[in-house]
C-alpha cells in the first residue's frame, strides 16, 4: 500500500463525513442544537463569497489557500453534490459492465468558461437567481429539503391519515410545485451525467468547479506524469472521471483535477504523484505557453473579481420586484433588496424553521428572484422567541439576530378588514388578536358606542409575526393580514412590556 492509498482513503472518509453532517445540517430536527452543526453550513465556496463582508471572508480565504496549494480538492472533499457524483459514479460502476464503467481524455471545453462568464455578468449586476440555480451547495440545499425533509412530513402525515388514533399530523408550509421540479431536474441531470460522463457537471456547468479551476493553475503541488515511468497503459486515463489526463501529451488539466488519488492508485508503475510547480522545469516553449495560460486566468479572475466588487457596490438589484407583489423577508434579512442580492436560495432556513413557516417563493419577490425564503403564516406564526433562521444562514443574507433585537424588529405591519371580522359578520365578541399579539400592538376598542370590541393596530408597535393573521377565526379572508415591508424596521418596545408571549394552543375564546 502507497502513500496515495492512504490519502485517497483518508479523501473518501472526511468526504462522507461531511456530506453527512451538510446533509444533516439542512434537515435537522429543530429540537436539536445548533451549536456545532450550523457552522458545517459555512464552509461552503459561494456563500463564503457572498459573505465576505459579515463574516465570511475566513472560510473564502481558507478555500483560496487550500486550491493554491493543491488544486481542487474542495471539489472532491468538500462540496456535497461533488460527494454525491463520487457515490452516483461509484455504484454505478459496480453495475454497468465492464467495458462502459471506462472515461477517457476530453479537451476542455470552454463553453464552462462562456457560462461562468456569464453568471459572473448577470451577479454584477444584482441578478443572483442564475448563480443560485446551478450553485452546487444550494443544489444540495435544496435537494435535502424537499426530498428528504419535506418527504419525511409527507410520509408521516400519510401514516397519521391512516393511524389517526396513534399519531397527529404535521402542519407545514407544502413544496411549491417549481421547487419541486427545479430540484427534480438537477438532481436527476447531474445523476445521469455522473453514471455517464463522470464528473461532466463540475468541469462544464458547475460555476465553483471553473473559478476553482482557474485558480488551481496557479496551486503548488499539482499531478503529474513522469515520463520516463509512463507505459501508456491508460489506467490512469480510465480510471479518471474528470476527464482530465492526456496520455498522448503526458499531462494532466490541472483546471480540471480534482485530486482524487485515482490515478496516482492505479498507475502500476507509480508513475504519477504529486509534485512542487516551484520544482518543475521545462522548455521555453512550455514556459511561454503555460505564461500565456496563467495570463487567461489572471484576466478571467480578474474579471470574476470585478463582477464581486460591482455587485458589492450595487445597493440594489438591477431588476425591481414586480409590482403589487412582495414576499414577506424572514427576520435578518435587513430588506427585500438585501435578500436578492445576497440569498443562494439553499433553504437552510426553510429547514430550520421549527414552526415550518419559511417556504420558497415563486414570483413574491419578481421574476428576477424565485426560491427564495419567505414566510407563510397559514399554518402558523413567528414566534417571538426564535431567531433559528438567522443562524443556519451561511451567507449573511440573514444576518444573526439576538431575541432582543428580533423582538424588536418589524418585517411586516399588520392591516385590519372591519368587513372580514366576525365582530362585524357575527355580531359577537372575539379578541383572539389582541390576545396573542407578543408586542401589544393590538387593543381592543368599542364598536360604534356598542358593547361590541374591535382591534386598532398601533403599528408603532407591530412586527409583524403574523399571530394575529394566524389566530384570526374569520373564514375564508382574514380580517388580520400582514403586509410586507421593503426595509425592515426598528420599533421602540413599550417599557412596561416584558411578560413572555404565550404559546397559540387554541382560539383563546
Amino acid at each position: 500500500m502507497n502513500r496515495y492509498t492512504l490519502l485517497k482513503r483518508g479523501r473518501v472518509i472526511i468526504s462522507l463525513l461531511l456530506l453527512f453532517l451538510i446533509t444533516l445540517s439542512f434537515i435537522v430536527s429543530s429540537s436539536l442544537s445548533y451549536s456545532f452543526i450550523s457552522k458545517i453550513l459555512k464552509i461552503e465556496f459561494i456563500p463564503s463569497l457572498l459573505s465576505i463582508m459579515s463574516g465570511g471572508a475566513i472560510t473564502f480565504l481558507f478555500i483560496t489557500l487550500l486550491t493554491l496549494l493543491f488544486g481542487r480538492l474542495y471539489c472532491s472533499t468538500l462540496c456535497p453534490l461533488g460527494i454525491y457524483q463520487d457515490i452516483v459514479i461509484n455504484v454505478a460502476n459496480r453495475i454497468k459492465p465492464k467495458r462502459k464503467r471506462k472515461f477517457y481524455f476530453e479537451k476542455g471545453r470552454k463553453i464552462r468558461y462562456y457560462i461562468v462568464a456569464s453568471l459572473l455578468l448577470a451577479f454584477a449586476v444584482g441578478w443572483l437567481s442564475p448563480l443560485t440555480i446551478l450553485e452546487p451547495y444550494s443544489i444540495w440545499g435544496r435537494v435535502s429539503n424537499t426530498f428528504i425533509v419535506r418527504g419525511a412530513i409527507s410520509l408521516h402525515n400519510l401514516m397519521a391519515s391512516i393511524f389517526p388514533a396513534t399519531l397527529y399530523i404535521k402542519s407545514f408550509s407544502s413544496i411549491t410545485l417549481s421547487t419541486l421540479l427545479l430540484a427534480s431536474t438537477l438532481l436527476i441531470t447531474v445523476t445521469l451525467l455522473s453514471i455517464f460522463k463522470g464528473r461532466l457537471y463540475c468541469n462544464i456547468i458547475c460555476p465553483v468547479g471553473t473559478l476553482l479551476g482557474m485558480l488551481s493553475k496557479f496551486s503548488l503541488y499539482k499531478p503529474t506524469i513522469e515520463e520516463e515511468a509512463c507505459i501508456s497503459c491508460y489506467r490512469c486515463s480510465i480510471v479518471c472521471k474528470a476527464n482530465c489526463i492526456d496520455i498522448e501529451s503526458k499531462s494532466i488539466d490541472s483546471s480540471r483535477c480534482i485530486l482524487c488519488f485515482n490515478c496516482m492508485v492505479s498507475c502500476p508503475k507509480g508513475g504519477i504523484g504529486l509534485s512542487s510547480s516551484l520544482l518543475k522545469g521545462g522548455s521555453k516553449s512550455s514556459k511561454r505557453e503555460l505564461s500565456l495560460e496563467r495570463r487567461r486566468v489572471l484576466l478571467g479572475l480578474g474579471a470574476a473579481g470585478g463582477a464581486i466588487a460591482t455587485n458589492f457596490a450595487l445597493k440594489r438589484p438591477l431588476l425591481a420586484s414586480t409590482p403589487g407583489k412582495s414576499g414577506i423577508a424572514p427576520p435578518g434579512a435587513i430588506s427585500v433588496n438585501h435578500l436578492k442580492l445576497n440569498c443562494t436560495a439553499c433553504h437552510a432556513c426553510v429547514a430550520a424553521c421549527p414552526a415550518t413557516i419559511i417556504k420558497p417563493s415563486l414570483g413574491e419577490y419578481g421574476f428576477d428572484a424565485p426560491f427564495l425564503p419567505l414566510l407563510n403564516f397559514d399554518n402558523h406564526y413567528c414566534s417571538f422567541e426564535c431567531t433559528r433562521c438567522s443562524e443556519v444562514c451561511p451567507n449573511g443574507a440573514l444576518l444573526p439576530l439576538t431575541k432582543e433585537k428580533k423582538q424588536i424588529t418589524a418585517i411586516a405591519k399588520a392591516k385590519f378588514s372591519l368587513r372580514e371580522c366576525i365582530v362585524y359578520t357575527d355580531k359577537t365578541d372575539c379578541g383572539a388578536c389582541e390576545e396573542h399579539c407578543p408586542t401589544k400592538a393590538i387593543n381592543m376598542v368599542s364598536y360604534k358606542g356598542t358593547a361590541l370590541m374591535i382591534p386598532h393596530i398601533n403599528k408603532k408597535e407591530c412586527i409583524g409575526c403574523g399571530a394575529c393573521q394566524y389566530i384570526c377565526p374569520a373564514t375564508p379572508i382574514k380580517a388580520m393580514k400582514v403586509v410586507a415591508l421593503q426595509e425592515h424596521q426598528e420599533i421602540t418596545p413599550r417599557k412596561e412590556q416584558k411578560e413572555e408571549k404565550k404559546e397559540i394552543e387554541s382560539f383563546g375564546f
